[in-house]
């Protein structure tokens, strides 16, 4: 009878110190819009987009995903993803994960690297459709931190309505609604 209350006060001791210093992994989101309308806009870089998620020591085990998109003359475009799933750190191994960590990186860096042969230059930009969809998927993500990087000068330019015209310009400014 005393082995058995010692071995359940053991075990419940242990439960109750696993429940209290555990913390569940948790996912960054992070979208990445590049406008290439123009070809003067800054290319980020697959190590600051790593820096982002930070991946490294305790947190390798947090989950990851990554969409990446051009914002171009039309309003819809392709979306490249990569995802990286959470995992219980009790349940997982230290070095199978380090290597679905650099593989996970790896993915993003051939997304940025490819995305270096899309020709910049574009008659017209379509920017705010493509943007509003992004936080829409962005506010129904299920990841605790979200991000949205935007490379652009938004200046949305379509037969509809012209930034660069300086007339249409002024409205906006003055008649927002």
């Amino acid at each position: 009878m005393k082995t058995t209350l010692i071995i359940a006060l053991l075990l419940g001791g242990g439960v109750f110190v696993v429940s209290k210093t555990y913390q569940s992994p948790a996912t960054t989101e992070v979208l990445l819009l590049r406008d290439i309308t123009d070809s003067g806009f800054v290319h980020i870089q697959a190590t600051d987009i790593a820096r982002l998620y930070n991946l490294k020591d305790d947190n390798r085990w947090n989950g990851a995903e990554f969409s990446f998109s051009n914002l171009s003359d039309v309003s819809f475009n392709k979306t490249t993803t990569a995802t990286l799933a959470p995992v219980n750190k009790w349940l997982s191994n230290e070095l199978q994960r380090d290597k679905e960590v650099k593989q996970f990186e790896g993915t993003v860096a051939k997304i940025l690297s490819d995305a270096e042969n899309d020709s910049p230059g574009k008659r017209n930009s379509s920017l705010y459709i493509p943007i509003a969809q992004a936080l829409i998927q962005l506010k129904q993500s299920k990841a605790q931190r979200r991000i949205l990087i935007i490379s652009s000068d938004l200046m949305e330019n379509e037969t509809d309505i012209s930034f660069y015209s300086k007339k249409e310009f002024a409205l906006i400014e003055s008649m927002p609604e």
